[in-house]
């Protein structure tokens, strides 16, 4: 637990923020956690950033960290000043804390056990802020600059982060390469030998011929359906720290790439091993597995951008803005819908590949599909009528 939250403030600390905001950093966490991540908070003050947070039920040795103190209650202002004055404060207000009890307990304790109205009588809220106070600050991030050789070294974290989370991820892993394995087996073993046959038969052709184009069709959809169910999850996270100035979106995508890449080729050398033999294909080896490695890539840049569509088009009519929130407990995620369902994303790899698979050539020649054979048609008679004339 406490690693998790040291973690958590590192990553907003990578672009040196001059103000860090935080939402109960201690929360679930035992004691002696709980004192490292303040100790490291008041760390990052003294070296000069603003660090404000909420906390829950601080301890004294926490209590004595804080340099400023604010107390609210139904959103108007019960103390704003510093900790050393606190108690000073509310023994001026009647209300005189115990030496030996913790100054945070006894504020707590006091706004918790008197309502608004109450507390009201006892003049202890502050006055308001005054009706000129200026505007706030404008939650547009200045633009980034970056030299070359920070993208890079953000392209080779974010590399090496998604190396150890393909490596660390075994039930995805196992998943991804077993259905690959099972389901080139089946085909494989379906079609055994299709490629040794004598080819000058039509019957014998066209299974060889509808081999290959199986095993292109599983490579097709086998890298698409693994990014398909595996970037809708990613996609929060990057969102956050994309926000967060911790790294631009082309960085990203480009430490992302290799080990995608790699993924992909490990994926299509496991069925082009399982296929090539047991269907006793004819083409060179290399040359196929660069094929349909190829195949692969395309599949899925094109199915990350679907999957980046699909969760901006969801996010835009499922969470229309502005306008009243019927929800009187909103979520806490700012994003709005930013990881649709993964079935909104696969629905739409089927629409978007098939009409490739059947406009190709594969199963149908390009001159007699219907609305090519009426276009090549009427050029010929147009320049039959221009030779005429």
């Amino acid at each position: 637990g406490g690693q998790r939250k040291r973690v958590s403030v590192a990553v907003e600390l990578v672009t040196h923020p001059k103000m860090l905001f935080l939402d109960e950093p201690t929360s679930g966490l035992d004691s002696a956690s709980a004192a490292q991540v303040v100790d490291l908070l008041k760390s990052i003050s003294v070296a000069g950033a603003t660090v404000a947070c909420t906390i829950h039920q601080p301890s004294s040795e926490l209590f004595e960290l804080f340099d400023w103190v604010i107390l609210l209650k139904a959103g108007r202002v019960v103390y704003d000043g510093t900790r050393a004055n606190m108690v000073e404060y509310f023994s001026n207000k009647g209300f005189m804390c115990p030496s030996d009890y913790n100054p945070a307990d006894y504020a707590m304790d006091l706004i918790a056990e008197r309502d608004e109205d109450k507390l009201d009588e006892l003049d202890v809220f502050q006055p308001a802020p005054r009706e000129d106070a200026p505007e706030p600050f404008s939650a547009v991030a200045p633009t980034r600059s970056v030299s070359v050789s920070d993208f890079f070294l953000e392209c080779s974290w974010i590399m090496d982060r998604e190396a150890k989370h393909w490596m660390r991820d075994t039930n995805a892993l196992g998943a991804r390469y077993g259905v690959c394995i099972f389901l080139n087996l089946i085909i494989a073993l379906i079609l055994q030998g299709v490629g040794g046959r004598d080819d000058t038969d039509s019957d014998n052709l066209a299974g060889h011929f509808g081999g290959v184009v199986m095993v292109a069709v599983m490579v097709m959809f086998g890298t698409a359906q693994a990014l398909a169910t595996e970037f809708p999850l990613q996609r929060p996270t990057f969102l956050r720290e994309y926000v967060a100035d911790t790294y631009s979106a082309a960085a990203y995508f480009l430490g992302k790439t290799p080990v995608e890449a790699a993924s992909l080729l490990l994926q299509t050398a496991l069925t082009l091993v399982i296929t090539y033999w047991i269907m006793e294909l004819r083409g060179n080896f290399g040359y196929l597995l660069l094929a349909w490695w190829a195949l692969g890539l395309s599949c899925s840049a094109t199915t990350l951008i679907v999957g980046c569509a699909v969760a901006d088009v969801c996010g835009l009519y499922l969470n229309p803005s502005p306008g009243p929130n019927p929800n009187p407990n909103p979520s806490p995620n700012p994003y709005p819908n930013p990881n649709p369902k993964v079935r909104e994303i696969v629905e739409f790899i089927s629409p978007l590949f098939v009409p490739q698979i059947l406009f190709v050539g594969f199963f149908i020649r390009v001159n007699d599909i219907p609305v090519s054979r009426t276009r090549t048609r009427t050029r010929t008679r147009t320049r039959t009528r221009t030779r005429t004339r």
